[in-house]
């Protein structure tokens, strides 16, 4: 097989990605919020989508913190001797769910935020998982994480983002 001595051809940049400015770091709140929107609505930030904003550290650990608690859900319908503790850390509680499912010979122990606890009960009440049932105070809860979102100089960013995802490729 014969190979070319050009470089492979490179993919067109549109003029409004070629122009864009580097994306900032995500503050804390911003990531914990991204991680709720990605547990709640996996679908909407995804990366091959939003391929810059991934390339930021936080929105990798947001998408990691979210694939763990998404994947929480589906053992907890197997799960027994689920508890749930809170430990202070730092001045914040962070949450300790320990569970076992005995047909596998798994024993999980998971260390959750508040809003990431909030998320997970959301999302397991959707799916009919009554282990661990919602709080009055859940709802509110991400709704407050999620409105973090569009707070800040990374809301721009995403919203960028999002502008450019949603122009025709002709332009």
């Amino acid at each position: 097989m014969r190979r070319s001595s050009f470089p492979p051809p490179r993919a067109r940049v549109s003029p409004a990605a070629a122009s864009a400015r580097p994306l900032r770091e995500l503050g804390e709140k911003q990531i914990e919020a991204l991680t709720v929107a990605m547990i709640v609505a996996p679908g909407v930030y995804v990366r091959n989508r939003m391929f810059d904003l991934f390339t930021s550290s936080g929105a990798r650990r947001a998408r990691q913190r979210a694939g763990i608690v998404r994947g929480i859900v589906p053992q907890l319908a197997r799960a027994t001797a689920i508890t749930l503790s809170g430990e202070a850390r730092g001045g914040e509680t962070a949450f300790v769910l320990r569970y076992i499912i005995p047909a596998v010979h798994l024993t999980r122990v998971v260390e959750l935020s508040a809003t990431e606890l909030a998320a997970l009960r959301l999302v397991a009440e959707r799916g009919n998982i009554r282990a661990l049932p919602p709080c009055a105070s859940d709802r509110d809860l991400v709704a407050r994480s999620l409105a973090r979102l569009m707070d800040g100089e990374a809301s721009l960013d995403v919203a960028r983002l999002a502008r450019e995802l949603a122009a025709p490729s002709g332009e």
